[in-house]
């Protein structure tokens, strides 16, 4: 508003030799080049100036012209004189909303090509999981917990995840076959043996029991330290992910039995490198079982819902057992009789000589990652490690019941009772634990480990869940796979004590799965690329 006074005086030439004649707006003093404050009245009928000052009559003139301007002024502005109203200020400008950048996606589906829709799991569905083996299912009926099938398949030709034929006649897989599954990472060469030589090896190997030893657990350590793992004792032999590991039940040369990711048994003969692969199963190949007492036998159980049992000196799989959900875990109870867990929260007890009336029971409205029967003569109790983060102990001879309920942070991935004595239960858990029980106090319901301890199982989703697993003759001792650089393997007590972390420069990756032989000293470790390790006595180098 001064600007527009200052600009209105100077259009009628309100100047003369004292300079320019002001009138402050917030005081109501008129002064002359701003030196001389004069107060006047805001409507002009007083007038306080100084009779002193020189050329009265022409200030008071200019003032009067001063007043009449300013009254313009404001009169055009819509302020009358004396008023405290003041113009609106400027609105504040309004912020702009971020704007959200959207990618569009070109449609690349032309008219004459329709859209499927997207796959969903059942369980985002909300259906009941059913297993791959009853979703491909096209032929044959269930009877008495088995299947039947009319039609025959080739092994290596079978897709993955669907239902195979009863009895499986055991074909090493091509070379070229294996090349196409791993694409460019191909070890396997032509040997001179075939696959019928080594088992008809295996199947004249003579029985034997293997007992606890009376060895000090620090001697079994001492020796165990020593072992190395050769250059030549490193091999890929299945073409997907390690899930199972067993040793044949030979004293004479060590051979590994190893199940993979898509159904491919490997079967491995440390001491001259024959590598052999079949494909009995259409799902992954969780458990792996070689009875000592029956040398000519390897059990097996997958993902595709089956139970087949390997006979060597015929070279057939054949399927025991066969159920609507996914088998994950067999142990035996005796030498004709064993128990498989399900993830549907069942349990069923097989005994060979009824094979065709298998008794189930529904014992968890979770599924189950593992089972584990006590060694004990009597009682016979037996373990499952659930995924509702649970470990449950059951007696055989009334199994409705649960006799005791272990609570851990997350999934159990395995719970395993101690071999010849059934002392202990080691489990191991997703919440980064390893606990170990006494099987005496779960069972008078004291459900507080005897031992915990902290251990880093995230393995993520590309590397097989860590199984902690006991020495086949050392009772106190187990082993477990590790996370941390450099590359090892890790060893504790019974009471959660690390004794060994056994290091080697061909060790390179994270073997999830390790077994212990059950008469000679190796131990065999399996990573998430079908390679194994095998640490043996050092031959020299």
């Amino acid at each position: 508003m001064k600007k527009r006074m200052r600009q209105k005086q100077e259009e009628v030439g309100l100047n003369n030799e004292y300079g320019a004649v002001s009138m402050n707006d917030t005081d109501g003093t008129v002064s002359i080049d701003g030196t001389v404050p004069v107060p006047v009245s805001m409507d002009g009928t007083e007038m306080l100036i100084s009779r002193t000052q020189p050329h009265v009559n022409d200030i008071e003139r200019r003032r009067e012209e001063n007043l009449r301007i300013n009254r313009e002024v404001l009169a055009e502005l819509g302020i009358g004189i004396g008023s405290t109203t003041r113009p609106n200020p400027a609105s504040p400008k309004r912020k702009n909303k971020p704007v959200k950048y959207e990618i569009k996606r070109k449609d690349y589906v032309t008219d004459h090509v329709s859209r499927e829709p997207t796959r969903k799991s059942a369980r985002l569905q909300g259906k009941p999981v059913r297993s791959p083996s009853s979703a491909g299912e096209t032929e044959g009926n269930r009877t008495g917990g088995s299947r039947t099938y009319s039609s025959t398949a080739v092994v290596d030709v079978v897709p993955y995840n669907v239902p195979l034929p009863e009895v499986i006649k055991a074909e090493c897989l091509e070379v070229s076959y294996l090349a196409k599954l791993v694409k460019k990472e191909v070890d396997w060469e032509e040997s001179s043996r075939t696959l019928q030589s080594l088992l008809s090896e295996a199947s004249l190997a003579e029985a034997y029991q293997v007992t606890a030893t009376e060895e000090r657990a620090v001697d079994t350590v001492a020796r165990i330290s020593s072992l190395r793992v050769e250059e030549e004792w490193v091999r890929k032999v299945v073409p997907g992910r390690v899930f199972s590991l067993a040793w044949l039940a030979t004293n004479e040369k060590p051979t590994v039995v190893v199940g993979d990711k898509y159904g491919h048994l490997g079967v491995w003969s440390v001491s001259d490198g024959g590598v052999y692969v079949t494909r009995p199963h259409s799902g992954a190949i969780n458990c792996v079982r070689c009875p000592t007492e029956k040398p000519d036998t390897v059990y097996t159980t997958s993902y595709d819902g089956t139970f087949r049992e390997f006979r060597l000196r015929s070279g057939r799989f054949h399927r025991m057992y066969a159920a609507d959900a996914l088998v994950t875990w067999m142990d035996r109870v005796d030498a004709s009789t064993v128990l498989l867990s399900q993830r549907d929260g069942c349990v069923t007890r097989l005994d060979f000589r009824e094979a065709s009336r298998p008794s189930v029971w529904n014992l968890s409205a979770s599924g189950f990652r593992c089972v584990s029967v006590c060694p004990a003569a009597v009682p016979r109790y037996f373990a499952t490690a659930g995924v509702d983060a649970t470990v449950r102990l059951f007696d055989l001879r009334f199994p409705t019941k649960s006799l005791a309920t272990l609570g851990h942070g997350r999934v159990v991935n395995s719970a395993l009772f101690t071999p010849h004595s059934g002392d202990n239960l080691l489990t191991t858990s997703a919440d980064d634990t390893v606990r170990i029980y006494a099987t005496s106090g779960v069972i008078a319901n004291h459900t507080a480990a005897s031992v915990s301890m902290k251990h880093n199982n995230y393995t993520g989703r590309w590397l097989t869940k860590f199984r902690a697993t006991w020495h086949p003759r050392q009772t106190d001792l187990f082993v477990i796979g590790c996370l941390d650089r450099p590359r090892r393997v890790e060893l504790f007590s019974s009471r959660g004590v690390r004794l060994a972390n056994l290091f080697d420069e061909n060790l390179t990756t994270v073997t999830s799965i390790n077994e212990f032989h059950p008469s000679l000293d190796y131990l065999v470790g399996g990573n998430s690329s079908g390679k194994l390790f095998v640490w043996g006595p050092q031959t020299g180098r």
